[in-house]
């Protein structure tokens, strides 16, 4: 039986690890934590991708992982380098130690695709490469391969993920590089789709907590490693349950179907994506009742009424969030019991700081305490100064707890810090 096994260099990791895989009841503890070469070991009992990736996506820059046999601990040629040698051995195709050093080392799987890094496939020398050989048998091979083909979701895609471009406010893939499966028509219509555009896309799911997720790659972006804050939104906060959720950037749901999951009473959301809008959608379709409002569309208090009336849970709005106020005028003074507010917009929330300042003084209930969870990257070296910042703009905020989500960069963290209106 193949597991997979974590490595590391970074041996202050080692013990959260192996922590984390206790408390699941997912280390193999017949196989001591190893080291070699400078790389520590951790041999897991997971099986699956989806299993594993919960466990290291928060430290995604610092592991690799591959798979050993059970009753001996050793590798099995089920490493992506193995895979990639028998290819080429059998095929006569001569394998350079460059290719090799440029073959990826970890990846992530959206069923139905897998997902490398840049600077791998997509390098100039692998390009030359796949441009001699018949490039689709070679990732059918690796597609067919063990490693992927014991996923229990079918995998038939493969993409190189590229950086998000800051400036993009939609925060739209434009450089994801499909290589292998047919994605759909290349992006022509971002800001107006059809249903037709709808249909004809590619879509990508992924399961996380127990959520389902969707996402066209060409089109919306996806972040496995906001699965750690998705948890501490279901495991910490009692008071979403009968109340209402304000998420001003609500993209596919990443964190808004959490609420929903918490038990939340209702849930307004704005995003400017139509992409993510209906990967939304699609997420909660038969699971919550909706209504989409789009900027032509009228919204005020008795609209509201009567929907609520009618059961619907979740409000989405396909515009700026900076029309969040306006939505709201009809609405009675502090007449929404808002328990959060989530603003999740990387690398800075800062220009809805105002606006949900306003949400809580003139929209919500008075008997009710607001948290809002804001979402910055920020420099460790400046979180103390990044808690001033808020202080200053938040003046009646009790500053609260500063989760660490992922890192970016050296020494720089997506980071959510908790307030309290």
């Amino acid at each position: 039986m193949e597991y997979f096994r974590i490595k590391t260099e970074d041996a202050t990791l080692v013990k959260t690890l192996k922590n984390k895989l206790e408390s699941t009841s997912n280390l193999n503890k017949s196989l001591k934590i190893a080291k070699s070469n400078g790389v520590f070991q951790i041999h897991t009992t997971l099986t699956e991708i989806d299993e594993l990736e919960p466990i290291v996506s928060q430290y995604e820059s610092k592991v690799i992982y591959d798979t050993y046999l059970a009753e001996t601990g050793l590798n099995t040629p089920t490493t992506l380098v193995s895979i990639v040698e028998q290819y080429c051995s059998s095929h006569t195709i001569p394998l350079t130690q460059d290719l090799i050093q440029l073959i990826p080392k970890k990846w992530s799987v959206y069923p139905p695709m897998i997902l490398f890094g840049s600077n791998t496939f997509d390098s100039q020398i692998w390009q030359s490469l796949l441009l001699s050989i018949d490039s689709n048998d070679f990732f059918l091979y690796i597609l067919s391969s063990s490693l992927f083909a014991s996923n229990h979701s079918k995998l038939t895609h493969i993409a190189i993920n590229k950086p998000i471009i800051e400036s993009d406010v939609m925060r739209r893939p434009f450089n994801i590089r499909p290589i292998f499966g047919d994605f759909g028509p290349l992006p022509t219509n971002y800001d107006s789709p059809v249903d037709t555009d709808f249909s004809n896309a590619f879509w990508c799911t992924v399961v996380q907590n127990g959520i389902y997720q969707t996402w066209a790659p060409y089109y919306t972006m996806f972040s496995r490693g906001n699965i750690k804050e998705k948890a501490r939104i279901l495991d910490t906060y009692t008071d979403i349950k009968n109340n209402v959720v304000v998420d001003l950037y609500c993209g596919i749901g990443y964190f808004s179907l959490s609420y929903l999951k918490r038990g939340a009473k209702q849930l307004f959301c704005w995003d400017l994506n139509p992409w993510s809008i209906e990967g939304f959608r699609r997420a909660i379709n038969g699971k919550y009742l909706y209504k989409i409002f789009r900027r032509e569309d009228n919204f005020d208090y008795q609209i509201y009424k009567e929907a609520t009336e009618d059961g619907t849970q979740v409000f989405i709005f396909q515009e700026s969030n900076e029309h969040c106020l306006e939505r709201l005028t009809t609405f009675p003074k502090n007449s929404l019991p808002i328990a959060h507010i989530n603003l999740g917009l990387l690398p800075s929330s800062q220009n809805s700081w105002r606006i949900t300042q306003k949400l809580k003084d003139d929209h919500s209930s008075q008997y009710i305490s607001t948290f809002v969870h804001i979402h910055e990257n920020v420099h460790v070296a400046e979180f103390d100064t990044f808690k001033s910042l808020v202080s200053d703009r938040f003046p009646t905020a009790s500053i609260g707890h500063l989760e660490t989500v992922k890192t970016f960069a050296p020494d720089v963290w997506h980071i959510v810090l908790d307030i309290k209106l």
